[in-house]
């Protein structure tokens, strides 16, 4: 049986609760159902749209699930990046898709950035690359370890400030870095 309990190792919970996984599935691969969850919510998230130039950042589990999900759609380019090399490696064998090393990652030219970004790295620095790799009107979905430092609302507006401009949703995260905590710790002393 499954059951929708992220980052716990023990859990209790009632049985009707629990979702029956078919018995020809491996266990090994339905231990993935949690990440492959949270992938395709990303992909909708960023809804790609055909034709669309979408990078990826971060091949992790879920970075890799989220790129292999990519590589079915009629994209006009997936672009993915890690620094690691086997999960480089592995994306090709699963997809076919060249993934490259953040300094070796070709430059492109600013009409052929990004229409849609993914950020997956687990660095919050890698932010700045994702900002830099999507071009004007595109998308930035974040779901690293920026989600987790900025808060969700943050997030969230970064999505909708991102259809505008990337460097706009910048300037707006690093003012909601500042501001949000002070709001947060705020809201927390009046309770």
């Amino acid at each position: 049986c499954f059951a929708f309990h992220p980052h716990e190792s023990h859990f209790c919970t009632l049985p009707e609760t629990l979702i029956p996984l078919p018995s020809a599935l491996a266990l090994e691969r339905a231990a993935l159902l949690p990440s492959m969850e949270t992938a395709v919510n990303f992909l909708m998230d960023g809804a790609p749209v055909i034709g669309e130039r979408v990078a990826v950042l971060g091949l992790g589990v879920v970075g890799l699930l989220t790129a292999a999900l990519l590589s079915r759609f009629p994209l006009a380019e997936l672009r993915a990046i890690d620094p690691l090399p086997a999960r480089r490696q592995r994306l090709r064998q699963l997809t076919g898709v060249t993934a490259f090393h953040p300094d070796e990652a070709p430059i492109a030219a600013d009409d052929d950035l990004a229409d849609l970004t993914y950020e997956l790295s687990g660095n919050p620095a890698a932010l700045n690359n994702a900002i830099a790799l999507t071009g004007f009107g595109g998308r930035i979905v974040i779901g690293s370890a920026a989600r987790v430092l900025l808060g969700a609302a943050a997030c969230g507006l970064l999505a909708l400030v991102g259809l505008w401009q990337p460097v706009v949703a910048a300037v707006v995260l690093v003012v909601l870095a500042a501001v949000l905590p002070a709001i947060f710790f705020g809201i927390l002393r009046t309770v």
